[in-house]
């Protein structure tokens, strides 16, 4: 009774042969359970090439001390329809002697186009932030040409009354190419494959300070760090990308003059947290939840930028398969943190 409403397609599969299979997987497969049971030499016929691939991870693992896996495969309906499916199973054994198994089979077609068109959609918007990314470069570099000029040897040289506009105008051409790098990290982090490998964290913090040198000069910044640095799995650009984002969010939304310090915690599971605490004001839970959303800004506080830098770290965690973390400290401030795994 249980066999026959179960949602899912069932079969078992005894000495190479199906015998049994329920309605859902006769209804999947556009076969009749005749069709199914009674196929010569126990094969299933021969439009359904999914079935070896089946039959040959039973018998692979088979031999396993626990006897059970998944798959996904395609197969051919009856009707010639191609479907996905999903299918646990797990082999039953007396002793040495592992003859039959038990099937579960569920189709995922839906499923798969879903994915495969998120992905498509992912891939033409990254290739289309580039492209407009690209396409704004020229003319801002012109911008920015003709202002400084202007600022220098034109009617609006430093003093002039109409010097802050061009102040303006140069303000302005910052945030947007900023912005426009940003744009073009996302698009790779979404397309371009890596192989994450270990990294020397110490060489890449350095790079990253280095990078901040002269925010950290202006605004007078105190930056205390670990003085080992374990090593992770990663990929050193994106990684240094992360610490950029976290530093400089931390310069601009801490305290007044902001005290960083940059850390590291083991976890007992094997993976490393690295982070970063300020001396701002502690976020809420409810503004915690929304910081790694795109365009995201939770404050007041005059600064550069369009808030895409955490969702940029959010997306090459994931791409790593790390994860990132935030939190208020009980003493004040906040910490930033993403963690990888351990080497």
């Amino acid at each position: 009774m249980f066999l026959a409403e179960m949602w899912d397609g069932f079969l078992i599969v005894s000495d190479d042969q199906v015998a049994y299979v329920n309605d859902q997987l006769c209804e999947m497969l556009g076969y009749s359970r005749t069709e199914l049971t009674n196929a010569p030499d126990g094969m299933l016929p021969a439009e359904w090439p999914g079935l070896r691939i089946l039959f040959d991870a039973l018998r692979a693992d088979s031999d396993r001390e626990i006897p059970s896996g998944d798959l996904e495969f395609e197969i051919v309906r009856k009707d010639g329809v191609r479907r996905w499916v999903f299918a646990r199973y797990a082999i039953h054994c007396k002793g040495d002697d592992c003859r039959m198994a038990f099937v579960v089979m569920t189709d995922i077609t839906e499923r798969r186009q879903a994915m495969e068109e998120r992905e498509q959609l992912i891939r033409d918007l990254s290739t289309f932030a580039q492209t407009v990314a690209h396409g704004l470069k020229s003319p801002l570099t012109l911008v920015r040409a003709s202002a400084e000029v202007l600022a220098a040897e034109g009617p609006v040289a430093p003093g002039s009354e109409f010097y802050p506009y061009l102040d303006t105008i140069l303000r302005g051409e910052q945030v947007m190419r900023n912005m426009i790098q940003e744009l073009l990290l996302l698009a790779g982090v979404s397309n371009q494959q890596v192989e994450p490998r270990p990294l020397m964290m110490d060489t890449i913090v350095r790079s990253a300070l280095e990078r901040l040198a002269v925010m950290i000069h202006d605004h007078g910044v105190t930056v205390s760090q670990a003085q080992n640095w374990p090593s992770v799995l990663g990929y050193a650009p994106w990684i240094e990308e992360v610490w950029v984002n976290y530093i400089s969010n931390a310069i601009k939304y801490g305290g007044s003059p902001p005290n960083l310090q940059l850390g590291v915690t083991l976890e007992p599971s094997g993976w490393v947290c690295f982070w970063v605490r300020d001396n701002g004001i502690g976020l809420t839970e409810e503004e915690q939840s929304q910081l790694f959303r795109p365009f995201k800004r939770l404050t007041q506080k005059p600064v550069s930028g369009e808030g895409l830098g955490l969702s940029i770290v959010a997306q090459i965690m994931e791409r790593l398969g790390g994860r990132v973390s935030v939190q208020a400290l009980p003493e004040g401030g906040n910490e930033f943190g993403f963690v990888l795994p351990g080497v």
